[in-house]
């Protein structure tokens, strides 16, 4: 069966091969041409790659263009990425691919490495190569430069440099390098970063060379912790992949137990190459971001590191040899790196680790440990301090005062030591710490910038700061306990973050934290006793956030509204005693009415929150219209009835009115709005809404007294009605942006409407008045391919679409694909009937493995169904069929797959059985689709989709 297989591909492969034409050359240079190909053809001697690999289809097309072999200009083009990702396999793979299109060719392996010692041997390599096999010796090194150039300025060249121009046109290099900024010093223009495998793929890597299948099924769970110890390199699978051959379930577990505190040395090795090339500097820097800083903020760390180390300069060496990534700025490493990191320290000293000079990391540690203060007399040159939870009995000495980022979790003690003057501390974090008093009286600690005392439920009161004016984040979060600012806070004139979120004990500030004149962002959110602002508040010139939900303040200083670059703004939950607003009182109210005046200065102001602050309809509402550059406005859960014309906000994008229960109609809107939240309302009728030209997002859930819809924009890409009481919706089919819409719960509806062609998901969860011959249409080919692929459908039945070709009552289907399947061929459909028999675990994971001869993959489902009582929404109906689209991915080469094999698997723990399966192929056009079987009865589908909080169901792949 094998040999007919290769033989009908070689066949199709021939078919579609096409001939040279002469035209009006001679026949005896096209002769020439052919057999000069096919000689080339047969001469090259391909590199050991390794077949069916995983993904290289994917880097073999990004290469080639590239390259563009077509230009008639020399092209140095250069593949980079981590140690271990597979940069010289690819290189070997474009090599085997492409290297008889040219006059002659060349890989030389481990140039850095050989070009220390052997350049000469090197040169001789390439002229060999490339003047196919002539011998020729080079005396020595400018020698050898002229022969090179004599011998290639005229011929058509490919030349890899692995690891690391006399070249004639449309000659190619290829350079593979683990150093981004050599390709830019050598002037490389093109270039090529080799991403990381998803899982899938890793797995496919790790289960390639495997026969039996079933096996690897039913241990499928045992192999995904390698690949998540390999986290996308595949030079971990390789290695682990022979390591734990033949090994037992057991053995694997225990083995990567191991590797977790272990490395594996040939990993290692591999790894440690780029670190060995780094100077002392830049290894001090590595290892500080592997035992300290990954997941950390780029300035963050710069700012801690930078006064000896030249963190900038550092870091950026470290994200060129790809040693580190930068996304958002946040330093990242790969965990192998880091393990290695971990690994070069502990070697320093195994049987002292007390005694590094690197750092003290006890974070690692769960268990709570008791200290004494000799256990940190050898540390004389402690940089760096992490730990989570130190006990001491008694007070305890630092012996290092180079410290310069001390991170303790649960210090037990009430204060820090008496001699306890590190004076390169630049961060101080001593979260959920015992201190009732950071230290006594004044401490020099001029570089600090970071303290972080947040959840240290004894602590009562700042230290003195007037020492400490260098700081600019200063963190009290949770310090529930804490009543009292030291005036001296006002000094700080670089603080720019300053965090006092659920001190529950605050009532007020000292006048002098207006005088912080760099503070951005002050968050006073939960401080429930909070009562009071300074008069002179206005002067925060540069605050650009206040978040100050849950206070209680009943006054708001003349000053607040000077605040010219305040951004964002949230009073949210701020309802004042019980029997006026405090923000907006009645007119009867005592207090002072909280009104934005007409000379308001708050022009930056885009965000505002006022959502649950008891506002009623004695506030002057009107008064928000002098807040022109408005683009939020949260007004949900207050208690007016009328809303004033807010046409007059240009702005205006976001606007939510959830839950304000007692407001009977909307006011004029801005055309400008794009979200409009108005779920849990009262409404009876809505106005017209087709001039909300720009509305995308709108949310009407629970309106249950709502009795029409209002006429909607064309522009709307997500609506909600779920919750209501319609018993029929109208034509929706002029929508031609939805893509989302919301049915769930709406009980009493009877028929669903006609939907427009961009619809991408359906929530109708719990209609229950739908009757069973209600369709969608979602189940024919055409409609499913307009699904994202990281969209199942779930309904109820026992019925697989008839369209869907192949089905099977087992759990596994084999079929020869047609002749030329692959033409408009968009993708599969993969269908599954399986029964639920309480109890019922809520998650279901499935999984399909589809093998196409020259490689495999595997699809994962996940899907989560709504809890009813103790069971869940599938144990009231017997059979369900869930239906998956999947696209055909490029790395397939479909023009080689003959024959299909899927096997199905639900991995779940308990509640379900598979009683029937399908596949099928989905085409551009639904003729094709239908494969002349006539698509199912539209009174036989039915109609609901289960997911997770009213969203299409997530999956993988």
């Amino acid at each position: 069966m094998e040999v007919i297989q290769k033989w009908r591909t070689a066949l199709n492969q021939v078919a579609s091969l096409s001939g040279l034409h002469v035209d009006e050359q001679y026949e005896t240079l096209v002769v020439k041409e052919i057999t000069d190909d096919i000689i080339r053809r047969l001469n090259r001697k391909p590199l050991n790659v390794g077949k069916n690999i995983v993904g290289m289809d994917f880097h073999l097309e990004k290469l080639k263009s590239l390259m563009n072999i077509e230009l008639n200009e020399v092209r140095v083009v250069g593949i980079y990425g981590i140690g271990g990702i597979g940069k010289t396999t690819i290189a070997k793979a474009v090599y085997n691919d492409i290297s008889y299109q040219f006059d002659g060719s060349s890989f030389l392996n481990n140039v850095r490495e050989r070009s220390k010692d052997n350049a000469l041997q090197l040169q001789q390599e390439l002229l060999h190569g490339i003047l196919k096999g002539k011998s020729l010796k080079v005396s020595n090194m400018d020698e050898g430069i002229q022969m090179i150039k004599r011998s290639l300025s005229s011929k058509r060249v490919l030349v890899v440099f692995d690891d690391h121009s006399w070249f004639g046109p449309r000659s190619r290099i290829i350079i593979t390098t683990r150093h981004k900024h050599f390709l830019t010093q050598y002037g490389v223009k093109e270039s090529y970063e080799v991403p990381k495998l998803h899982d899938a793929k890793l797995l496919s890597c790790l289960v390639g060379g495997l026969s039996n299948k079933i096996f690897l099924m039913k241990f499928i769970k045992s192999l995904l912790p390698v690949v998540d110890y390999a986290k996308g390199l595949p030079l971990p699978l390789t290695v682990l992949g022979s390591f734990l051959f033949k090994k037992t379930i057991s053995e694997w577990e225990s083995a990567l137990c191991k590797l977790k505190t272990i490395p594996h040395m040939d990993i290692q090795n591999v790894l440690k190459i780029s670190y060995d090339g780094l100077d002392d500097v830049e290894k001090g820097i590595f290892l500080d971001i592997a035992c300290f800083f990954k997941g950390k903020d780029k300035d963050f760390v710069s700012r801690i590191l930078d006064e000896d180390f030249y963190a900038e300069s550092g870091i950026g060496v470290l994200h060129d040899k790809c040693l580190i990534s930068i996304s958002e700025n946040k330093l990242d490493m790969h965990d192998l790196l880091q393990q290695m990191g971990w690994e070069i320290v502990r070697q320093e000293c195994p049987k002292e680790p007390g005694r590094r000079s690197i750092f003290l990391d006890l974070s690692h540690l769960e268990d709570i440990l008791d200290f004494t203060t000799e256990a940190f007399a050898g540390m004389k040159n402690l940089d760096c301090s992490k730990s989570i939870i130190l006990r001491f009995a008694h007070e305890f000495k630092f012996c290092s005062n180079d410290l310069r980022y001390l991170y303790w979790h649960g210090y037990s003690l009430k204060s820090l030591p008496n001699d306890f003057n590190p004076k390169h501390l630049v961060d101080l974090s001593m979260p959920y710490s015992h201190i009732k008093k950071l230290w006594k009286g004044i401490k020099v600690l001029e570089r600090l910038k970071f303290m972080d005392l947040s959840h240290s439920k004894y602590l009562m009161q700042t230290p003195d700061f007037s020492r400490i004016t260098n700081l600019e984040c200063l963190v009290l979060e949770g310090c529930i306990n804490f009543c009292e600012v030291h005036p001296s806070l006002g000094d700080l004139n670089k603080l720019n973050f300053l965090s006092l979120k659920n001190c529950k004990m605050l009532r007020s500030l000292p006048s002098s934290t207006c005088n912080l004149k760099s503070l951005e962002t002050f968050i006073l959110s939960g401080c429930s006793k909070f009562e009071e602002f300074p008069e002179n508040f206005g002067n925060l010139e540069m605050l650009k956030e206040l978040h100050a939900d849950g206070i209680v303040v009943r006054v708001l200083p003349p000053s607040f509204f000077s605040m010219r670059n305040l951004e964002k703004l949230s009073f949210h939950g701020c309802k004042g005693p019980a029997s006026a607003s405090w923000l907006w009182p009645k007119r009867s109210s005592n207090s002072i009415c909280f009104t934005v005046p007409s000379s308001s200065n708050l022009c930056s102001l885009w965000n505002l929150d006022l959502s649950d602050c008891n506002i009623s309809d004695g506030a002057n509402l009107g008064s928000l219209g002098f807040l022109s550059s408005l683009t939020k406005l949260n007004l949900s859960g207050n208690n007016f009835v009328t809303l004033p014309n807010m046409s007059g906000l240009p702005h205006l994008a976001w606007l939510w009115l959830e839950n304000c229960e007692r407001l009977q109609a909307l006011p004029q809107l801005p055309s400008s709005l794009e979200e409009l939240d108005l779920r849990g309302n009262n409404f009876v009728t809505l106005p017209n809404m087709s001039g909300l030209s720009h509305l995308e997002w709108l949310w009407l859930g629970n309106c249950k007294r709502l009795q029409a819809l209002p006429q909607f924009p064309s522009s709307l890409e997500e609506l909600d009605l779920s919750g209501n009481n319609f018993v029929t919706l109208p034509n929706m089919s002029g929508l031609s942006h939805l893509e989302w819409l919301q049915l769930g719960n709406c009980k009493r509806l009877e028929a669903l409407p006609q939907l427009p062609s961009s619809i991408r998901s359906l929530n109708a969860t719990d209609c229950t008045s739908l009757g069973t011959t209600e369709s969608l249409n979602l189940l024919r080919p055409w409609e499913l391919e307009s699904l994202d692929f990281n969209v199942a459908v779930v309904i109820p039945g026992s019925r697989i679409p008839d369209w869907i070709r192949y089905q099977s009552s087992e759990n596994v289907i084999e079929a020869d694909l047609p002749l030329n399947w692959s033409t408009n061929c968009l993708g599969f459909a993969l269908a599954l009937v399986f029964s639920s028999q309480p109890p019922v675990y809520n998650w279901l994971w499935a999984e399909v493995f589809l093998d196409f001869g020259t490689c495999c993959c595997s699809i994962y489902t996940q899907c989560f169904f709504h809890p009813e009582g103790d069971n869940c929404v599938l144990a009231h109906e017997a059979d369900h069929v869930l239906l998956r689209y999947v696209p055909v991915q490029p790395s397939l080469s479909p023009h080689q797959v003959i024959h299909i094999k899927a096997t199905f698997e639900i991995t779940s723990r308990t509640g379900y059985e598979i009683k029937r399966c399908g596949l099928g192929l989905v085409y551009v056009n639904e003729e094709v689709n239908c494969n002349n079987v006539p698509p199912p009865n539209e009174s036989t589908l039915v109609l609901k989709e289960i997911s997770a909080a009213g969203n299409p169901l997530n999956v993988r792949i």
